[in-house]
């Protein structure tokens, strides 16, 4: 019988540095993570949660010796362990780590369409309105290819009211802007509530009852990119949602002709698809910056 001899495992008392770029490269260099990231990864959901998770987790908390790890709570949410501070042994009171400030995100607006047009009877080059269904299933459509879920339609924000605003002249023909005493509630047509994420789109369904100016005149006039703006400024003005806000780009047809809708529509359907894309290349931006900025606390 051969004897084989048996090493004693000991363990490495130091350590040589990786020749691959370490956390600390990606702090400096924020823009380089996400070329390393393949390609596949932009439609897994994991990926795309990952990075929408990092948007809407709120400000970091206060710097801790060791890095917070990510773990899975009972409800199946991705929550970060807090930091806590032991008591120490000469029977001091326990000290209770600052509370997180409360923070939400909305995104800018991503213009692809003027979002402008008027009709009526003296209007030869009438405007193409995308439906709000069509329009809500593209941008559900295009934000489920990169790996977002919504759980929610229709979602009622608490305590956001809107009031409805008409145009009327004097006889002079100066206009002024009158503001209606009724009030709606707002809602979010998408709603995600794991991350606390509504998506709002401005289409001619909603247009009025968000503030946008009814004419009393012969013609009505549209300007969704203006009630787009204003919605987002409401939306950053309560602080208690993250938020993105799109628009119907709204198209001029050339003629009244259902070749001219058809072909509007293309156009409408093209530019709404380039504003849910341009949201979700400005998520990826948005989070390597934000892993870079908690790097650099943590250094």
């Amino acid at each position: 019988m051969i004897k084989q001899s048996v090493k004693k495992i000991k363990p490495l008392k130091s350590y040589r540095k990786p020749s691959y770029p370490g956390k600390e490269h990606f702090a400096a260099n924020p823009g380089r993570l996400l070329s390393y990231v393949p390609g596949a990864w932009v439609n897994k959901p994991l990926a795309l949660s990952a990075l929408l998770a990092f948007i809407c987790s709120g400000n970091i908390p206060a710097p801790a010796k060791e890095p917070l790890p990510f773990s899975a709570s009972e409800d199946g949410n991705r929550v970060i362990k807090e930091n806590t501070i032991a008591a120490a042994n000469t029977g001091a009171e326990e000290q209770k780590p600052a509370p997180r400030e409360q923070s939400t995100t909305v995104a800018p607006l991503f213009i692809h369409g003027t979002g402008a047009g008027t009709t009526g009877c003296v209007v030869m080059s009438p405007p193409v309105f995308l439906s709000e269904a069509e329009a809500i299933e593209i941008i559900l459509s295009e934000l489920k290819n990169a790996g977002f879920r919504f759980d929610t339609v229709d979602y009622i924000v608490p305590g956001i009211f809107t009031r409805e605003v008409s145009e009327e002249y004097d006889p002079d023909w100066k206009s002024r802007l009158i503001e209606q005493d009724a009030r709606h509630p707002f809602y979010f047509d998408l709603y995600d509530k794991q991350y606390n994420v509504g998506i709002k789109f401005i289409s001619r369904n909603n247009y009025f009852k968000l503030g946008g100016p009814s004419d009393s005149s012969t013609a009505q006039g549209y300007d969704f990119i203006d009630i787009a703006q204003k919605t987002r400024e409401i939306l950053m003005g309560q602080n208690k949602t993250n938020a993105a806000v799109f628009y119907d780009p709204l198209p001029t047809g050339k003629a009244f002709s259902l070749e001219a809708i058809d072909e509007g529509k293309d156009i409408g359907r093209r530019e709404l698809k380039e504003q849910v894309r341009d949201f979700i290349y400005w998520l990826e931006r948005e989070a390597a910056a934000k892993i870079a900025g908690t790097g650099k606390n943590k250094e």
